[in-house]
């Protein structure tokens, strides 16, 4: 650097700084100009129990979120009128990665939508495999009843 050079302005810029007058008191629902809105939500009607819809809330060894009713979804399907619940459960790491690596290579030959369909054809396969092994090939009733949570007493 000469002596005829200025030297480099190195200042660090960054925002501006806070306002010093802000009224917090607008963060208070009360004092707020407008009210907020609520969001639309799509009235559900509750449905008669169906065995082979209730097999979806298969019992998980963490106890459930304390929930009303499970959340309920309209199946995409227009001609097959019944309701999707949420279901979850845990698998092994090495079992979901096989249905996963299954559900790709076969989606499009099975005609699963989703892997969710992937997943409830194979729950459907082993419902009606029991039923036919211990009921005479009959449903079980029950169905509709909350599952105990956590292991067996064995």
């Amino acid at each position: 650097m000469t002596a005829a050079e200025p030297a480099p302005d190195r200042t660090i810029g960054g925002l501006a700084p806070r306002r010093s007058t802000f009224d917090a008191s607008r963060l208070i629902a009360a004092n707020r100009r407008v009210a907020p809105t609520t969001p639309r939500v799509a009235p559900t009607t509750p449905t008669a129990p169906n065995p082979e819809s209730a097999v979806s809330s298969i019992a998980s060894p963490h106890p459930p979120a304390a929930s009303a009713e499970p959340e309920r979804t309209e199946h995409r399907n227009p001609g097959n009128a019944e309701l999707k619940v949420k279901s979850s459960f845990y698998l092994r790491e090495s079992t979901q990665n096989r249905a996963r690596a299954a559900f790709r290579a076969t989606a499009h030959l099975e005609d699963d939508e989703t892997y969710s369909d992937f997943a409830e054809k194979a729950i459907l396969a082993e419902i009606k495999r029991r039923e036919t092994l211990y009921n005479k090939g009959k449903q079980y009733s029950g169905g509709a009843k909350r599952l105990a949570p956590g292991r067996r007493v064995q």
